[in-house]
């Protein structure tokens, strides 16, 4: 996950949210480019450039759709700021985008 370049990421930024698009109207989608820290804790302050996917339901908080995406059978957990849902998609893999945006689709009714 390290190594995946940039433009991979932004891809997979894309394709996530085209799957999320095709699956419900509802939930709002945009990628934006970020940061990744490395060493959950043990270097905390090592950064490297990422891309994430903001994720938002109108009229909903962003902390009860991350509460529903984490209860969800697909237990999807993001980071909340600035009352959007993002998620990282340099720790997602091409084979888990369907799933998030089948738990999207499940959540956003």
């Amino acid at each position: 996950m390290l190594a995946t370049s940039l433009d991979d990421l932004k891809a997979r930024a894309d394709k996530l949210a085209e799957l999320i698009a095709a699956v419900t109207p509802t939930v709002k989608t945009e990628v934006r480019s970020s940061q990744s820290y490395l060493g959950s804790g043990s270097l905390p302050t090592e950064a490297i450039a990422s891309f994430e996917l903001l994720v938002f339901r109108p009229r909903r908080s962003a902390s009860e759709l991350a509460r529903r995406l984490r209860l969800d059978e697909a237990c999807i957990f993001g980071r909340i700021q600035e009352d959007r849902v993002r998620l990282d998609v340099r720790t997602l893999t091409d084979e888990q985008l369907p799933q998030i945006a089948a738990a999207l689709g499940r959540i956003a009714k």
